[in-house]
């Protein structure tokens, strides 16, 4: 194998990326709008891959690994199965899928949580960048975080991922600004932190423990100040992003694990900040290049 294609296909999302034999990026390519809720049909499918993958790869000889929402159902391209964990990455890439049509293109299945014979929770997407950092990394058992709309935490134990957790931290935080009596009050484009009173948020959270006394609190304490806005937002983030941090302190035993965050830069700060008041240690790993490395491991078992 020469090369190959990655695609990390989500919900709003769409990044192509063009690899060397090494795994190296030799190109990279983002369409923001061609996430699975814009595609939806077999027809769009087609079309987007005629138009944005096509030209980009030099033959069908080259391979394309897709993975993300595009395999899930209803919108996905195709569905492909979610493994029950545990699991590891050799299961995964047994279950790889075909597209059907188009030749040498593959979607990587996402992985699911059941309790009592149900599905009580599931991945697509992050799992990849979870086996990424097990392939760098000299721990057998770690504790991979990925902030964001839905916040997912992921429990690494030996070659396989054992347990997770997703929380809608940035979902909630978006709909408090945008439709509650608190969003008279804020923005959810808190660009710059207020340190202190993020913190304060943690404190709060952890605690409280509870959820939507705290954050009326928020409201109560600071309706007259006068920077109530920034206040606020890092206020009500330390209350959510602590809350989240204290369930699944709750629910998993992080002593002497390392959390890897993987997200952005903005998100990065907050969390290593909350886990910090909470004596956890964590490092961050840039998000492509646990996927880019994800890919690597499952593909080449």
């Amino acid at each position: 194998m020469k090369e190959l294609i990655y695609i990390d296909w989500g919900t709003t999302n769409c990044r192509i990326f063009c690899l060397d034999a090494n795994f190296k990026i030799l190109s990279e390519n983002n369409y923001p709008n061609y996430g699975i809720l814009s595609l939806k049909t077999n027809d769009n499918y087609l079309k987007f891959y005629q138009e944005c993958i096509q030209p980009l790869r030099k033959s069908e000889d080259i391979p394309i690994y897709t993975s993300g929402m595009v395999g899930s159902s209803p919108y996905g391209w195709q569905e492909a199965p979610q493994l029950t964990i545990p699991i590891t990455k050799e299961e995964l890439h047994k279950h790889i899928v075909p597209v059907k049509d188009v030749k040498n293109m593959f979607i990587i299945p996402g992985i699911k949580k059941e309790a009592n014979e149900e599905v009580i929770d599931v991945i697509r997407g992050e799992e990849i960048q979870a086996f990424g950092i097990a392939n760098t990394i000299k721990e057998k058992d770690a504790m991979i975080c990925l902030p964001g709309t839905h916040s997912k935490w992921l429990l690494l134990e030996g070659n396989q991922i054992t347990d997770f957790k997703t929380e809608m931290t940035g979902e909630l935080f978006n709909i408090l600004c945008k439709h509650s009596i608190l969003g008279a009050l804020m923005t959810s484009d808190v660009k710059e932190i207020n340190t202190a009173y993020f913190l304060k948020g943690v404190k709060e959270a952890k605690e409280n423990n509870n959820l939507l006394n705290s954050l009326f609190k928020g409201r109560a304490s600071f309706l007259n100040k006068p920077d109530k806005d920034n206040i606020i937002g890092s206020y009500v983030s330390g209350i959510l992003i602590g809350y989240e941090i204290a369930k699944v302190v709750e629910s998993i035993d992080l002593k002497n694990k390392t959390i890897y965050i993987i997200s952005s830069a903005s998100l990065e700060l907050p969390y290593t900040i909350a886990l910090e008041y909470y004596n956890l240690k964590s490092n961050n790993i840039p998000a492509k290049e646990a996927g880019i490395q994800g890919l690597k491991a499952i593909i080449t078992p």
